[in-house]
C-alpha cells in the first residue's frame, strides 16, 4: 500500500490537527459543526462546553508553538500544513517517536490552557481549586487561587483520546502518549507564596498550587523523546479473538537516528520512551524498557509484568467502537 492511500491517512491524529482555521477560536463565535476532523463524541463535548473551546484551541496552539521550540534546528522542526486537516503532513501517519511527542505536548498544552483560563475566572463551569491536598507549612498558610489542573486535565482526556477508542496499538499507544503529556502536568505542579508582613518581612506567607513555565513541560517531554528506543507490534489470538501488544525490540543500530531517516527516506521508525517505575515491593526506581513512546513515569492499568519485558494487551472490552 502506498504513502498516499486514503486509508493510511486516516491513521493521522486529526483530534490534534488545529490548522489556520482553528486560530480565530479565542475571538470569534463557535460553531462546532464547522470545526473539521471532529468525531461524534468530541462534536458534543464542544456543544456541551463551548465556553472553554477557545481554551482548547489555544491549549493545542500552545503544544505547535512549543513543538517547534524544541525541534528548532532539526530537519523535522515541526512545521505545519496549514492547508491540511493533517498539520503535520505524513510525519505522523506512523508510529514514531515524533508522532509520540506531537501527541503528548499538545495534550499537555490544551490541560495548561484550561486549568490557566479556569484560573483567570475567563469560565463559568470551572475556577480555583478548592482543595488544598495537605496541610499548611510551618510560617505560611493557604491562600490565593490554586490551579486546579485536574479539571484541565480532564478537559484534555475527554476531548483529545475521544478519537482513540479503537480496540488496537495504535489507539493505545496515542491514548498512552495522551496522558503522558497530561501526567506533566500534574506532577510539576509547584508552590507558588507570597510573603506578607511590614516593610517585606515575610512573617506569614500565603501559598497556593501553580502550573510551571510551558516551557519547563516542553523541555521534559523532549528530553524523553531523546531517550527513545524500538517497539513491535505482536497479534496473537485469545478467545475474544485476536489481541495486539507492543513489546520492546532489540535495536540493532543505537546511534540511528529518526531525522536522518526521515532525510533518507522519509519513512521514520517506530519508537518508544524509556521510564523509571516504582516496583510494588518499594524499590528503588530503575529504567527499564516500556511499551509505549512517551510512557508515564508510573505504573498504569493494562501493563503486564510478562516474562521477559513489560507490556500493553489492548483490551477490547474497554475501548471499543462507540
Amino acid at each position: 500500500m502506498g504513502r498516499g492511500s486514503s486509508e493510511e491517512r486516516t491513521c493521522v491524529p486529526q483530534s490534534l490537527a488545529l490548522g489556520q482555521q482553528y486560530t480565530s477560536l479565542g475571538s470569534q463565535p463557535i460553531l462546532c459543526g464547522s470545526i473539521p476532523g471532529l468525531v461524534p463524541k468530541q462534536l458534543r463535548f464542544c456543544r456541551n462546553y463551548i465556553e472553554i473551546m477557545p481554551s482548547v484551541a489555544e491549549g493545542v496552539k500552545l503544544g505547535i508553538q512549543e513543538c517547534q521550540h524544541q525541534f528548532r534546528g532539526r530537519r523535522w522542526n515541526c512545521t505545519t500544513i496549514d492547508d491540511s486537516l493533517a498539520i503535520f503532513g505524513p510525519v505522523l501517519d506512523k508510529a514514531t517517536r515524533e508522532s509520540a511527542f506531537v501527541h503528548a505536548i499538545a495534550s499537555a498544552g490544551v490541560a495548561f490552557a484550561v486549568t490557566r483560563s479556569c484560573a483567570e475566572g475567563t469560565s463559568t463551569i470551572c475556577g480555583c481549586d478548592s482543595h488544598h491536598k495537605g496541610p499548611p507549612g510551618e510560617g505560611w498558610k493557604w491562600g490565593g487561587c490554586s490551579e486546579d489542573a485536574e479539571f484541565g486535565v480532564l478537559v484534555s482526556r475527554e476531548f483529545a483520546d475521544a478519537r482513540e477508542n479503537r480496540p488496537d496499538a495504535r489507539s493505545a499507544m496515542n491514548r498512552h502518549n495522551n496522558e503522558a503529556g497530561r501526567t506533566t502536568i500534574l506532577d510539576h505542579l509547584h508552590l507558588k507564596c507570597k510573603c506578607h508582613g511590614l516593610s517585606g518581612s515575610c512573617e506569614v506567607k500565603t501559598c497556593w498550587w501553580a502550573q510551571p513555565d510551558f516551557r519547563t513541560i516542553g523541555d521534559y517531554l523532549k528530553d524523553k523523546y531523546d531517550s527513545a528506543s524500538e517497539m513491535a507490534v505482536e497479534k496473537h489470538r485469545e478467545s475474544r479473538g485476536w489481541v495486539e501488544t507492543l513489546r520492546a525490540r532489540v535495536i540493532r543500530d543505537q546511534g540511528q537516528d529518526v531525522q536522518r531517516d526521515l532525510a533518507w527516506n522519509r519513512w521514520l521508525r517506530p519508537a518508544l520512551l524509556r521510564a523509571g517505575t516504582q516496583h510494588e515491593n518499594g524499590e528503588a526506581q530503575r529504567e527499564v524498557p516500556l511499551h509505549l513512546p512517551l510512557v508515564l513515569l508510573r505504573q498504569l492499568p493494562g501493563v503486564r509484568a510478562g516474562l521477559r519485558r513489560p507490556y500493553l494487551q489492548v483490551d477490547w472490552k474497554s475501548f471499543g467502537r462507540k
